[in-house]
């Protein structure tokens, strides 16, 4: 939606942090007619380790959630972003958020913990 917001306000540019592979609205330029001959730039992601762990999050969200489409969702994900959501999978099976977030800890100690997952993944 923010592509289409972006391109109907007349935005010159978008910079993103992150892919998003299951509804990427970034592979929407290149394939919605519309959005296609607009002047709208894209750019992104520029670091990888902000992507990865936005992935991370983001998957450790959407397994906690388990939603019907989550086998199509997480067999993408692992093509495009595989030690980040191989972290994701890591993170959610052995609690590590959930405690973490019940014990009190900050968002910092949180992120900071899913990096050294990100960085060593036990799988």
């Amino acid at each position: 939606m923010c592509v289409g917001a972006a391109r109907m306000a007349d935005v010159g540019g978008l910079k993103f942090a992150s892919r998003e592979p299951w509804a990427g609205s970034a592979a929407i330029v290149e394939t919605v007619p519309y959005l296609r001959p607009g002047n709208l730039r894209l750019e992104g992601p520029k670091d990888p380790r902000l992507e990865a762990m936005l992935i991370a999050l983001l998957v450790e969200r959407y397994l906690r959630l388990e939603p019907i489409v989550l086998p199509s969702f997480l067999e993408l994900y692992e093509k495009v972003m595989p030690k980040a959501t191989s972290a994701a999978r890591n993170a959610y099976a052995s609690g590590l958020l959930r405690t973490m977030g019940a014990d009190g800890a900050s968002p910092r100690e949180m992120v900071r913990a899913l990096s050294k997952e990100i960085l060593n993944p036990e799988t």
